[in-house]
């Protein structure tokens, strides 16, 4: 991508336009390390964002962010300093990605004080600080101690990285550049990428001039923002203005910074549903690590227990010997009247009347135990299932609103707290509804949707579910129209598509009529039983369907 310092050399001019004589009306900074300044401007408000995480970019962005409850010193100090400060000018240190933006401010006595934000958006390295206007650091989000070789302390004065052994691509040196490949240019030169490196050597071919000189005119070319898509028609990358030497689809931005959220924005829109993803399914795994350690507890009392009835059979042999046995012997041999055979049986208590009733007494407590045990196993066994299905539907989820209403859902079953920013949900996400020739099919995104859709289907309208496996509800609306062969395989594929087994090949999915499905009394939500069903053998797929919502 052609983040580089030479693009950002065009972005500085680009914010210096859009933000110079706007003043900074609010600051938030989120957990992801990104910091927005809202801004006021003749133009309207810009939200100014930098990003200081794993992708270190700062720009316009039409997205807002949402504000850590407690804010870091780092904010506070920010807050203080330069909120509702004027920004005086914004400017980009010479094939460097370094933006200072300079902010007129004005302090508790009222009088006016400047103030500039540095931004150094490199990599691992990328830091965020406020400087006096005479480079006095007053404070940064990362501190570097002062052994290092580029220390960022309060107090100390800012020095700008030191670029060692690099071209500057402005030299007269950069014209040996023409002889070596992008990738060359790039660990040789400061500040550009290997796209970049490739148009500059391009230019300088065609014009017939030599690196220098192109990369002189390159730089004074107009702003023309492009966005660059791949055959996939996903945004791969962007430039300050039409480059000649790449060969996918460029279209127009109306800015630079329209042209970088676009690139970015769904990156972090994907990046965040995954994480969220991840979050629901570490809470889904630790609860089902849980229930199986619970169950495997059970199943070896159960197991302990299942032979009460020998325990009740010593008992009474040691009874019906009783005669035989003096107090203090540690043992006795008897003939066990069901197998004919003799059998020694070890003795512990002080008479064997003791001994007798201590097996009789064990007899009863297993016994009780092999009882409740049955309902404790049914139940972790529901409970597991019910999990296993909710780690279904977050594999099957798209969208952020579907892992909105799972965590709902994690949250009824006491499996998750309800958080704040959740309660400002207006409404629960819908079903997946496609529309094929006339029919309607609807997909659940999660068990309380299965439950919905399966609810409010009719008689005749078919119903599908992956046979034996966990996986979306799908409802045929079809009232008493005889249902088409190729619109049932579509939902099949889609059942299997939207289920644990997505990855298979030879689905078996069955399908009663609605009328034949039945949700038992007290049943976890998405659990149903039912019978009467046909079933088809499909390979997963979504490639027939058409979303209409």
């Amino acid at each position: 991508m052609p983040l580089d310092a030479f693009t950002y050399m065009f972005l500085a001019r680009e914010l210096d336009d859009n933000l110079a004589g706007g003043r900074i009306e609010k600051i938030a900074m989120n957990a992801s390390q990104n910091i927005m300044l809202y801004i006021h401007t003749l133009n309207g408000q810009r939200n100014l964002l930098f990003s200081m995480g794993v992708s270190p970019r700062c720009y316009i962005s039409k997205e807002r962010i949402q504000s850590l409850p407690v804010p870091i010193s780092f904010l506070m100090h920010l807050r203080k300093h330069i909120g509702g400060g004027i920004i005086k000018k914004v400017e980009c240190e010479q094939f460097e990605r370094i933006l200072k933006f300079h902010i007129i401010s004005r302090t508790e006595l009222g009088y006016e004080k400047e103030y500039v934000l540095i931004a150094e958006l490199m990599g691992k390295y990328s830091n965020l600080l406020l400087t006096l206007s005479d480079g006095t650091i007053t404070e940064a989000l990362k501190h570097i101690p002062l052994s290092e070789s580029h220390p960022i302390v309060p107090g100390i004065k800012y020095l700008t990285p030191s670029t060692i052994n690099k071209i500057n691509p402005l030299s007269a040196e950069s014209d040996i550049l023409l002889d070596y490949t992008p990738s060359e240019i790039v660990s040789m030169a400061m500040g550009l990428s290997q796209i970049t490196a490739k148009e500059i050597q391009n230019e300088a071919k065609s014009s017939g001039i030599n690196f220098s000189k192109a990369c002189q005119k390159l730089l004074g070319s107009k702003l023309n923002p492009q966005i660059l898509k791949g055959n996939n028609g996903l945004v791969e990358d962007f430039t300050a203005f039409r480059y000649s030497s790449v060969d996918c689809s460029q279209i127009n931005a109306q800015s630079l910074s329209e042209a970088m959220d676009s690139y970015f924005l769904p990156k972090e829109k994907e990046k965040a549903f995954k994480n969220e993803s991840n979050k629901l399914k570490k809470i889904v795994s630790a609860a089902m690590d849980k229930q199986k350690k619970k169950l495997g507890l059970f199943l070896n009392e159960e197991a302990s227990a299942k032979d009460y009835e020998n325990e009740k059979k010593i008992g009474e042999l040691i009874t019906a010997n009783i005669f035989k046995i003096k107090n203090g012997d540690n043992m006795v041999i008897v003939t066990d009247w069901e197998s004919g055979e003799d059998i020694s049986i070890r003795l512990t208590e002080k008479t064997p009347v003791e001994d007798a009733q201590k097996h009789f007494t064990r007899y009863h407590k297993k016994k009780r135990t092999l009882q409740a045990l049955q309902s404790q196993i049914t139940d972790a066994r529901k409970n597991l299932e019910y999990l296993e299905s909710i780690d279904a539907s977050i594999d099957s989820a798209v969208y952020p609103e579907d892992l909105s209403d799972i965590y709902e859902e994690l949250v009824s079953y006491g499996l998750a707290t309800s958080q704040n920013e959740r309660k400002k949900k207006k409404e629960e996400s819908l079903p997946r509804v496609f529309q094929i020739k006339g029919f309607t099919i609807l997909i659940g995104k999660n068990n309380l949707q299965n439950d919905k859709i399966t609810k409010q289907a009719r008689g005749e309208d078919l119903w599908l579910h992956v046979q034996g496996i966990h996986g979306s509800h799908v409802v045929i609306k079809c009232g008493n129209t005889s249902v088409p062969q190729e619109i049932l395989e579509t939902a099949a594929k889609a059942a299997a598509f939207f289920s644990k087994a997505r990855l298979s090949e030879n689905v078996p999915v069955d399908y009663p009529k609605i009328k034949y499905v039945h949700k038992p009394k007290g049943a976890a939500p998405g659990k149903v039983e039912y019978f009467s069903a046909k079933t088809i053998y499909v390979d997963p797929s979504i490639q027939d369907l058409s979303i209409d919502s």
